[in-house]
């Protein structure tokens, strides 16, 4: 198929056809364990299915006769026996049109079976993916950069980038993509000095040139999927290029339809909030009833659904914690979305570092409607939802220092049956009881680090750093699993009080080259009990861990946008009495993402389920009405 450059545009189900048939021959080409090695226009045609029974003399007539020249050598030696003798020449052919036609991927002389790459590849010189340039080597992912960019010659009707030379071409990649990946910086800045060409950069790569281009250029909004297509299979470094299955699973939810799970969601937005509306001066302090406190950040840090499915409880930036009662037609069919505010806002002057809410919250019933903060500086306060008061304070203070310490992460088990709830901080686990407020401290204090002594008689197994992450085990024996932003992950027995079980690192496993991480920031467990749900910051995926194999990695979970510090929350839904759950998570790219049973998986697992739910950077929690699968936040 020779593309040529033209103002004319193809159309949008031309494109949105083509770009699927090409991924789809590329996902089987790479699941048969092969890299095409050279993906581009020239080697794909189209079948004919309605010329099956068209004759030569017909074809002629509409196309005229072939124009062929014999081919000879230019010193007149005979051609070797692999050369045609007869070259034919491309008939053109600009008014057909087969609804049916189907594009073929043809020309393996350059493939390679994965693991066996050659040494070099040869390249259309416009198409030379970035790894050939900066590390001298590739894989098959190489494929996924060059579909990134035929799809791009579909939808603007020209490639991306033309090539004067490698720094030329480098140049023109950063334009449209954004900043090259730290590793290759000081080669860049090398290339830069020894070139001869004007490589001025544009200065704003936010949002980047491509995406720039589609809100310019593309008016179809059935094609502004292709932009995050695009986006996913041009990326700089071929670790992070989403493979062609996930790219078709992504495609289907978006512009086929979205099909449901099986827990009967249907993503329709019923409600929303526009946080830009929040007050910037609330008229109560925390812990002051009078003054005012006014800030400008106001994004949402998490929400949190209450144990009755009544209410949403959100943190943001500017230190507010809010509840959010959802009417009770809430999932009436109407023409817009109904226009959510906040019932109460409770502004703190410090950070809030975690929130738990009471486990047996019911809106009908005042005195459980109850949460749990911890603020920086600050005793943890136990404050109502329904209004902004303090009702109680737990004081955890460094005997060192006599500071107060605020955990970064609360559990408020319905285990313990809402008489005691756990926190996590620098190296302890403590247990406080509700019913002591004030002073007294909390009733258990769990090291995470073992006392000199301890280490010198053997007993030197533990972890240190911030406690993050807290989760209790449903099952009855009721582990406590604790993680942290170190990476490390310890399991107690008796809910928290009774012996260290084991510990173990997640860093420098397998999956650490596919989806990253820098900390843990979430656990989750399983239904049954039995896998551990891993999520951190700066991660592109999650770990899945089986517990009753102590620190054994089971699989990872790909697919997942969350390269940012921010905590992004998931959650784990029961799907049947067997044990099947599904994994729900947000991105920042505005997509909500499933894996369905992903314990089931040895390795990595693409998405099951995507949904693009808006057009915003950051997608911070994504969880389940406990009391109704239709709704979610």
């Amino acid at each position: 198929m020779n593309y040529t450059e033209s103002e004319e545009r193809l159309e949008t189900e031309v494109v949105l056809r083509m770009s699927r048939q090409l991924l789809e021959g590329i996902d089987f080409i790479h699941s048969a364990g092969i890299g095409h090695g050279d993906i581009s226009s020239r080697n794909m045609a189209f079948s004919c299915k309605n010329l099956s029974t068209t004759t030569k003399e017909d074809l002629f007539h509409v196309l005229g006769a072939p124009e062929s020249e014999q081919l000879t050598r230019l010193d007149g030696d005979q051609l070797s026996d692999s050369l045609p003798k007869i070259l034919v020449k491309a008939a053109e052919w600009a008014e057909w049109v087969d609804e049916d036609e189907e594009i073929r991927i043809f020309d393996f002389g350059r493939s390679f079976p994965k693991g066996e790459e050659p040494v070099k590849l040869a390249q259309p010189s416009p198409l030379r993916a970035p790894e050939t340039i900066f590390e001298k080597s590739f894989d098959y992912k190489i494929d996924l950069w060059h579909a990134g960019c035929t799809i791009y010659s579909f939808i603007f009707g020209m490639i991306p980038f033309h090539y004067l030379g490698d720094d030329y071409l480098v140049k023109q990649m950063i334009d449209l993509l954004g900043e090259l990946p730290q590793e290759w910086q000081t080669q860049w800045e090398c290339m830069k000095k020894e070139s001869n060409s004007a490589l001025a950069l544009n200065g704003d790569c936010q949002p980047t040139k491509l995406t720039r281009k589609f809100d310019d250029e593309v008016y179809d909004l059935r094609l502004r999927v292709l932009c995050l297509v695009t986006e996913q299979l041009m990326r700089f470094l071929p670790s992070e290029r989403t493979p062609a299955s996930a790219i078709l699973s992504l495609m289907s939810s978006n512009v086929e339809g979205s099909p449901e799970s099986e827990s009967g969601f249907d993503l329709t937005c019923m409600a929303i909030y526009n946080a830009l509306e929040i007050s910037k001066t609330p008229s109560v302090k925390s812990g002051s009833g009078k003054g005012s406190f006014s800030t400008d950040s106001n994004f949402f840090k998490g929400a949190e659904w209450t144990p009755d499915g009544t209410s949403v409880i959100t943190t943001s930036a500017n230190n507010s914690i809010r509840t959010f009662i959802l009417p009770p037609d809430l999932l009436e069919k109407r023409e817009s979305p109904l226009d959510l505010q906040p019932y109460s806002t409770f502004p703190s002057k410090e950070p809030v570092y975690a929130t738990a809410i009471y486990p047996f919250f019911n809106l009908q019933d005042p005195s459980t409607t109850l949460i749990l903060s911890s603020v920086r500086d600050h005793p943890i306060r136990l404050s109502s939802a329904l209004s902004p008061q303090n009702l109680g304070t737990y004081s955890l203070i460094n005997p060192s220092t006599e500071a107060f310490i605020a955990p970064h992460s609360i559990l408020y088990p319905s285990h313990l049956g809402g008489s005691q709830f756990i926190t996590g901080s620098d190296s302890l686990i403590c247990i406080f009881d509700v019913s002591r407020t004030g002073n007294e401290g909390p009733v258990s204090r769990l090291p995470t680090i073992p006392s000199k002594r301890k280490q010198i008689v053997g007993g030197g197994v533990g972890m240190k750093g911030i406690v993050s992450a807290l989760a209790m085990n449903p099952a009855q024996d009721g582990i406590l699993a604790a993680g942290t932003f170190t990476r490390n992950i310890a399991l107690y027995g008796a809910r928290g009080s009774g012996e260290l079980i084991g510990t173990f690192s997640i860093a420098k496993t397998e999956a650490d080259s596919h989806i990253g991480g820098t900390g843990i920031t979430q656990l989750l467990w399983s239904p049954c009990g039995r896998y551990l749900y891993v999520v951190e910051r700066k991660s592109r995926g999650m770990l899945v861990y089986d517990i009753r194999v102590t620190g054994q990695l089971l699989g990872w979970l790909e697919g997942r946008e969350a390269t940012s510090n921010q905590r992004m929350k998931t959650d784990v839904i029961a799907v049947g009495d067997d044990g099947s759950h599904e994994v729900w998570a947000g991105g920042t790219d505005g997509m909500v993402r499933m894996w369905k049973n992903p314990h089931t998986t040895i390795g990595a697992r693409q998405p099951d389920y995507s949904y693009k739910i808006h057009d915003g950077e950051f997608g911070t929690s994504q969880l389940i009405n406990p009391q109704n699968n239709d709704t979610k936040v």
